[in-house]
């Protein structure tokens, strides 16, 4: 799978390189490899450096909901000639609602959003929507789709575990190539 990454804001720690290591040593347990396949600085979209997710505001959109705000859409179409089926995640400094990331995104245009002081694993967490799967119904710390989100911060944090079923649902994404 080929991911392309385009900052707003520049991530300090964990670093682009660390949030990549983390997700293929998760992802590679799955058989799953993932490519870091270009990194660009955004320029001229300093607007969206703080975007709006939904629920903010007096919005009527449900926070990261899979409706897009007009922000959300707008961002999307900063993929600078990614092919249509490549992943692009753009980090940025704040998301409505002190999320840490959202995988929303327009049908044709595969992204994520992550805040540059995201944990480390909200990463392969965002990609795992992406990919399909969905929070369990109950929180667990170790599980990378955990309901609560990924609070794991360091590389010697316990490593977040996919389940057989979402294993196999990752595998039937037409996302991987």
């Amino acid at each position: 799978m080929n991911v392309h990454i385009k900052i707003l804001t520049q991530p300090e720690q964990p670093t682009i390189g660390e949030r990549f290591n983390a997700m293929n040593k998760v992802y590679n347990s799955a058989g799953i490899d993932v490519n870091l396949a270009s990194t660009e600085v955004l320029q001229g979209v300093e607007d969206l450096n703080d975007l709006d997710i939904g629920g903010a505001g007096g919005t009527n959109i449900s926070p990261c909901s899979g409706t897009l705000t007009g922000e959300q859409d707008r961002l999307s179409e900063f993929r600078n000639g990614v092919p249509g089926k490549e992943v692009v995640v753009y980090i940025c400094r704040h998301l409505t609602n002190a999320n840490s990331g959202c995988a929303a995104h327009p049908e044709s245009r595969p992204m994520a959003v992550i805040t540059a002081t995201a944990p480390l694993y909200t990463l392969a967490h965002e990609i795992g929507h992406l990919l399909g799967l969905k929070h369990p119904g109950t929180k667990s710390p170790v599980r990378l789709m955990n309901k609560g989100g990924t609070s794991s911060t360091a590389e010697n944090d316990p490593l977040p575990i996919l389940d057989e079923s979402e294993i196999k649902k990752m595998r039937e994404s037409t996302f991987l190539t």
